[in-house]
This record gives C-alpha cells, sequence and structure tokens, in this order.
C-alpha cells in the first residue's frame, strides 16, 4: 500500500468511528444542525440504518457562516426529504484530493442505494472492514 492509500484507509476508520447525529426536524427553524463548516465528507443513513447517500464538500461560499458539511447537510437533508429517523456521520478533510479519494473509497465499500442499485438485498449494508 502506497502512503496515500495508507492515510485515505486511516481516514475512512475515523470517518467510520464518527458518532452518529440526528437531522433537527426539517420544521424546526431554531434548532442547528450540528455539523462543523469546514469541508469533509458525510455519510447518510436511513432509518434503519441503510446507506442512503456518500458525499463530500466541494468548496463554499463562506466558510465561516455555516457553509463546508453543514451547508451540504442540510441541502442532503431537504433532498431526503421526511425521512423521520435519518441520521448522518461526517469527518473534516482539509484537503481536495483527500476528499475526492475518501468519497470514492467510502462510496465503493458502503454501495449506497444513490449508485443505483436499489436491490434492498444488496446495498446499504454497513460492514466495516477488518484493519490489516
Amino acid at each position: 500500500m502506497t502512503r496515500e492509500q495508507e492515510r485515505i484507509r486511516t481516514l475512512f476508520d475515523q470517518l467510520m468511528s464518527a458518532p452518529l447525529k440526528g437531522f433537527p426536524n426539517r420544521y424546526d427553524r431554531y434548532t442547528k444542525l450540528e455539523a462543523p463548516s469546514e469541508h469533509g465528507v458525510y455519510v447518510i443513513y436511513g432509518p434503519r440504518m441503510q446507506i442512503l447517500y456518500v458525499g463530500r464538500t466541494y468548496r463554499s461560499f463562506n466558510l465561516d457562516f455555516g457553509g463546508g458539511l453543514q451547508r451540504r447537510l442540510i441541502t442532503q437533508r431537504q433532498k431526503i426529504g421526511s425521512k423521520a429517523g435519518c441520521k448522518f456521520r461526517c469527518l473534516v478533510v482539509t484537503k481536495p484530493r483527500e476528499r475526492a479519494l475518501l468519497e470514492a473509497y467510502t462510496t465503493g465499500f458502503l454501495c449506497p442505494k444513490h449508485l443505483g442499485l436499489h436491490d434492498k438485498e444488496k446495498t446499504g449494508q454497513h460492514i466495516v472492514p477488518q484493519s490489516s
């Protein structure tokens, strides 16, 4: 494994170990989404812990005012609609290349529904690999 591959694997392990957080009620304007305003990678889970989406931030208008992961997760929350019980985990990753590689690795490993593989038997299963 190259150093870069090891780094991405370490970031993946950190992402999968990050705490799960719930989305606030979408009609509650006063509860702030508990997510960093820095750039990073995120995983969104459905009510039964199936993987709905893996994504990353690209750029933000203003990281000082609710940008980065916070803004991106708010946008994704609007897309998933009223599915109660959805959760997310995220990891701040400052380097754009590492964000892209971590998103690709996480997507390939978790195989979320947004890839178009809508087979309920085979998608959205969360299995964390053992470190070698």
